[in-house]
């Protein structure tokens, strides 16, 4: 269905002039990515929690991550997370949109890719609208795509 973004190519997304960049939009705590990709080891630094806790996230769709070139490090887009007062915790509305891609029939690397990837209808990219709170918009196109 889709292409596996190559680590390289993550602001393909804001070379659209009506897509802003993640994390600039009023309200969201978290800055635009800078290098767009952390690996599982500064994931779990930044939420706090053991490799193991973190596996269950991926497990439970909670988090979802990818391997670039199929046998490289697992990479999680820097856009799933979000800064709070708190500390880091993963986008809330993350669990619900990944398991509506993935019994849409996404597999997971679709289902990221999509999440990151300029989406007309959006006139964003569906984590920015996401992180813009525009959950149920978003939904109902991922919804769409699996008819």
């Amino acid at each position: 269905m889709f292409d596996v973004p190559n680590v390289n190519d993550v602001t393909v997304a804001v070379d659209h002039e009506w897509v802003k960049p993640v994390g600039a939009y009023p309200g969201t705590m978290n800055p635009t990515p800078s290098s767009g990709w952390l690996t599982l080891d500064e994931v779990a630094q930044r939420l706090g929690i053991t490799h193991r806790e973190l596996r269950s996230l991926m497990r439970d769709n909670r988090l979802a991550a990818l391997r670039r070139d199929g046998d490289g490090p697992w990479l999680v887009p820097e856009g799933f997370l979000q800064q709070h007062e708190d500390g880091w915790l993963v986008l809330p509305s993350l669990r619900g949109t990944l398991i509506q891609l993935l019994d849409g029939g996404f597999s997971t690397p679709e289902a990221v890719t999509w999440l990151l990837s300029p989406e007309p209808s959006l006139r964003t990219t569906p984590l920015a609208a996401l992180l813009e709170r525009r959950i149920h918009e978003v939904r109902r196109v991922a919804q769409a795509l699996a008819l």
